[in-house]
């Protein structure tokens, strides 16, 4: 894959993107997901809202990317151990960033858009497992 050029339409699509992103997962983090708007989001990324709708199409898709963006550790040996790696990187967010990940299962218990957006997510750790 090449690296768009300094400047170049899709390094600035790749940018805003970028900026929607944050200002979403912020967004979800303060305010979990049935209060957070697509308005507030392009606000804070200073984007117009239709550009946060044609760049993610709704707020469920939005969420799973947020969601996708984040770090899955990479994980070694057996199912096992994968299994027991998987766990204490949860626990290790859990503890150190339990705002964020209280918030995901806020989200995740109360709303069925996250839940499915998270499940898309979990698969990731699955995959991981296998």
């Amino acid at each position: 894959m090449t690296t768009p050029r300094t400047g170049s339409r899709a390094e600035q699509r790749r940018r805003t993107e970028a900026r929607i992103l944050d200002a979403a997962a912020q967004a979800f983090l303060t305010d979990g997901y049935e209060r957070t708007t697509i308005r507030a989001v392009a606000s804070a990324a200073g984007v117009d809202a239709g550009l946060v709708m044609h760049y993610f199409g709704s707020k469920q898709e939005l969420f799973r990317r947020v969601i996708d963006a984040a770090p899955v550790p990479e994980m070694s040996g057996p199912p096992g151990q994968a299994a027991e790696q998987i766990l204490a990187a949860l626990a290790s967010r859990l503890e150190n960033e339990p705002a964020a990940s209280l918030t995901l299962l806020r989200s995740m218990l109360t709303n069925p858009e996250a839940a499915s957006a998270a499940s898309a997510g979990i698969a990731r750790y699955e995959a991981q497992i296998a």
